[in-house]
């Protein structure tokens, strides 16, 4: 079997239970929010099933990808990335490392936002 399920979906479920059984009176509502609050603390501890990227380890994932540092070398992203990109003035376009491309997943949320 190979299905993934969200730990955080998870968690808010076994939350939600424990929500319900936090005025328990009966010794059994008891024992069961206490299960809770373990499965809870198990729960947390687990990996996550998806790896956690920073954007630097993106932009050298791209840079590698397109077998290039700068990602103002492609159509689309040359138009706009020199407009926003903290380099445009001082190394561009020969950044260091893969700062282009570290550029580029900074603000392309922006770009999204100016389009609509």
């Amino acid at each position: 079997m190979n299905d993934l399920i969200s730990r955080q979906a998870a968690i808010e479920r076994a939350t939600k239970d424990h929500d319900f059984y936090k005025g328990a009176t009966t010794p059994a509502d008891k024992a069961r929010r206490d299960e809770l609050l373990n499965v809870m603390c198990w729960l947390g501890e687990l990996p996550s099933a998806q790896p956690e990227w920073n954007n630097h380890e993106v932009a050298c994932l791209l840079a590698e990808l397109f077998d290039d540092d700068c990602a103002c070398n492609f159509n689309g992203i040359d138009e706009w990335l020199p407009l926003k990109c903290d380099f445009a003035e001082t190394c561009c376009p020969y950044p260091v490392g893969v700062a282009c491309w570290e550029q580029y997943l900074k603000h392309r949320a922006e770009r999204r936002t100016d389009e609509q």
